[in-house]
């Protein structure tokens, strides 16, 4: 599911390395499951990298088969996502 690219941009990091935050993503609360995969790989062609997820959403099912099948079809790399919980 390879699809356009958003820019990124950098927050100050206590560390030497500044944390890269996708400028593109996509929410997943009150996504169903089923719904999950057809939106994020949606949201992946249309260039969103970010995925917030969390457990109390109940669809982290969903969200991780989504993101395992945008990995397995070759467009997108697994270190191309940022998830925030």
């Amino acid at each position: 599911m390879a699809g356009g690219r958003c820019k990124s941009f950098s927050l100050p990091s206590s560390s030497n390395y500044p944390a890269i935050i996708p400028s593109v993503g996509l929410g997943c609360w009150q996504m169903a499951d089923d719904e999950a995969c057809p939106a994020l790989g949606w949201a992946v062609e249309a260039g969103a990298r970010l995925v917030d997820s969390a457990f109390m959403y109940g669809n982290e099912e969903g969200v991780g088969r989504a993101i395992n099948r945008c990995i397995e079809s070759g467009g997108e790399k697994q270190s191309r996502f940022r998830l925030a919980f």
